[in-house]
């Protein structure tokens, strides 16, 4: 039976682990959740898959206004999935037209093979991933659909400066669609794109032929990233249902670590999955990732306080040049009016600086 703690935060952590095991806490645990609790909640992205967890279980003393409101969050989180769905049906039907591989990354793959239902890992946006040598291929056919590029890319830049391009497809709930030409994480680790889509396979999806990333790069690919987005609940709850419910190889894990050269970053989510979550990471795994012994940079870009600072710094560093290092400096903080209203809702500036700072401070007061 789990202890009731005081933090708010810490209660939906728990509610939530508990969740990946299908148990219950008892009723006087949950039976004074409020407001508060709602808005912590609503704030890691938990709001669908708790409803899904908690409307069958009345026992457990949940009051009917807080279920009503994660009821309504679940809804509309049924009808964003539908809008993503037909964004991707529609990407993927254009590209098979034309014999253009492409690979859906984190939420598709999550919603429809480890929630086994896409409504209750609601998605931002639609990530997809094409070979570099198909990249003016595919922003042709996103431009032909409707998609306009939310950042400015002069024509002179290699398309390695730009890994991820937002586009966005306007309306009364607009389309945002991440194109990867590559793998780049924590603006520090580039993976090789012979070994990611080496590392990828066929399937079918929405009546397309799709591709997926591999159980365990997929793996891989979610706890970096979860390591970027400071410490939101549904990054590891991610995590843990693929654990949980992938048939996952851990020597392969472990050898796609090395051969990419992110042992660091993976074993430190590994190490806070198995300390914090309970979760079954075997011994002899846990002592590989430890014995690892990581650069200056690798630590400051993951553990340092400042580390979305370093981020910033690690990137500038890889740069060829000054001009594309002073452009990447103000993509990064000075984005155009349409990026922000796709990614924050509002073109106002003030609105961005705001969410930028929020996601520093939780970085620099939840240090790793």
């Amino acid at each position: 039976m789990i202890q009731n703690p005081v933090d708010i935060q810490e209660q939906v952590r728990l509610l939530c682990r508990e969740s990946v095991f299908d148990r219950v806490p008892s009723e006087d645990w949950c039976a004074h959740w409020d407001e508060r609790h709602l808005r912590s909640i609503r704030l890691h992205g938990l709001a669908p898959w708790l409803y899904a967890f908690l409307h069958t279980r009345p026992e457990l003393g949940f009051s009917e206004p807080f279920l009503d409101a994660l009821r309504k969050d679940y809804h509309q989180s049924c009808l964003e999935n539908l809008i993503h769905e037909s964004c991707m049906r529609r990407i993927a039907e254009a590209c098979s037209q034309q014999d253009v591989p492409l690979v859906l990354l984190k939420g598709a793959y999550l919603g429809t093979f480890v929630y086994k239902n896409p409504a209750i890992r609601p998605m931002c946006d639609v990530d997809v991933m094409v070979l570099r040598k198909d990249l003016a291929v595919v922003q042709e056919i996103l431009k032909t659909l409707g998609y306009v590029l939310m950042i400015d890319v002069p024509e002179s830049f290699k398309p390695h400066l730009y890994p991820s391009r937002p586009y966005m497809r306007p309306g009364i709930r607009p389309e945002v669609v991440d194109l990867h030409s590559e793998l780049r994480l924590l603006d520090y680790y580039r993976l090789p794109e012979s070994d990611v889509w080496a590392h990828s396979y066929d399937t079918e999806i929405f009546g397309c032929k799709i591709r997926f990333l591999s159980p365990e790069l997929n793996t891989i690919n979610v706890a970096i990233h979860a390591l970027s987005s400071a410490t939101r609940f549904r990054d590891y709850l991610d995590l843990m249902l693929m654990l949980e419910r992938l048939q996952t190889d851990w020597n392969e894990i472990l050898s796609l670590c090395e051969n990419l050269g992110v042992v660091y970053p993976v074993g430190i989510m590994m190490q806070e999955l198995a300390s914090a979550w309970g979760a079954q990471v075997p011994a002899a795994v846990l002592k590989s990732f430890a014995a690892y012994r990581p650069s200056a940079m690798e630590k400051r870009i993951a553990q340092n306080r400042f580390r979305y600072v370093w981020r910033i710094v690690a990137r500038i560093l890889q740069e060829p040049d000054w001009a594309s290092k002073l452009h990447f400096v103000k993509l990064r903080l000075f984005p155009s009016a349409e990026y922000r209203m796709a990614v924050l809702r509002t073109s106002d500036p003030l609105e961005y600086v705001k969410s930028k700072w929020l996601s520093f401070r939780n970085l620099f007061t939840n240090k790793r």
